[in-house]
């Protein structure tokens, strides 16, 4: 991803956190509640994925150290968080921290569209924005970062139900941009653990196992995408009690989903 892209980006969600700043009565509160429920369960599947994926990655490093005898009495500042026992690796924080940004904000809506107090949506806006400055920091595109004060003064100064309105329809595709990078992130986290896999010697069933861990993560992706998809265009159109009743049937099953997953996911890990 170019780096004009990644401002965007970042220009975007942060514009879009605001969508319902000035209109409460107008905001869809259960569509955004079922969005932010939705991203809360994706959040804590990834995060097995993500741990696993550090744990492999931690392992496959070590081994290049021990087949590699120069390096052996060698002590480089870059390879610290392989060996530490704290702290993230640089990709697997990334990951962390986009998925974050869609928690996150999700949980800033669901506090707009309540009626909350400007002060907490600010402190969220600037969690938002952390995670954001974190992704600019490992993909490199930290220069994105300077822009983002004059962002959330900007954002703070919405002053109508057309601008909110606006400012909904031209970030979703930051938003949606976000869980495409996760899901174009896929097969390195795949490599990643496959690599691992087969520097031990395991079995065939165990590298189908991750395989079906990785693929589906990205299907929880898919519908996350898919409620916030409903969630836009309930902020497009108003609401039917129809339109209601299909999101929250939908979001109740990527929950089922996504408790099936983490089920799932443990038990790839204690094998």
């Amino acid at each position: 991803m170019s780096v004009n892209r990644f401002c965007r980006l970042r220009w975007g969600i942060i514009g879009a956190a605001y969508l319902v700043l000035v209109s409460c009565v107008a905001a869809p509160v259960e569509e955004t509640r079922a969005f932010s429920n939705a991203a809360i369960a994706v959040k804590s599947a990834g995060d097995l994925l993500f741990d696993e994926l550090s744990a492999a990655e931690r392992r496959s490093y070590k081994a290049s150290y021990r087949r590699n005898f120069q390096k052996a009495y060698v002590f480089e500042v870059a390879d610290a968080p392989y060996f530490a026992t704290i702290g993230e690796l640089p990709d697997v924080a990334a990951f962390r921290n986009a998925l974050d940004v869609i928690k996150n904000y999700a949980a800033l809506l669901v506090s707009l569209a309540e009626g909350q107090d400007v002060e907490k949506t600010r402190s969220q806006l600037l969690a938002i924005s952390s995670n954001l400055a974190a992704i600019a920091k490992f993909s490199q595109f930290a220069p994105a970062a300077a822009a983002i004060t004059s962002i959330i003064d900007q954002a703070l100064k919405a002053n109508s139900i057309a601008v909110a309105r606006r400012i909904v329809l031209d970030g979703a595709p930051a938003v949606r941009d976000i869980i495409a990078l996760l899901k174009d992130a896929s097969p390195s986290i795949f490599k990643a653990l496959a690599g691992d896999l087969l520097a031990t010697g395991a079995e065939a069933k165990a590298l189908d196992a991750k395989r079906v861990t990785v693929a589906t993560f990205v299907m929880l992706l898919d519908s996350l995408a898919s409620v916030f998809d409903r969630l836009v265009l309930a902020f497009e159109q108003p609401s039917s009690p129809a339109s209601l009743a299909s999101l929250l049937e939908f979001t109740a099953n990527l929950n089922a989903d996504v408790t099936a997953a983490r089920k799932a996911f443990a038990e790839v890990r204690q094998r």
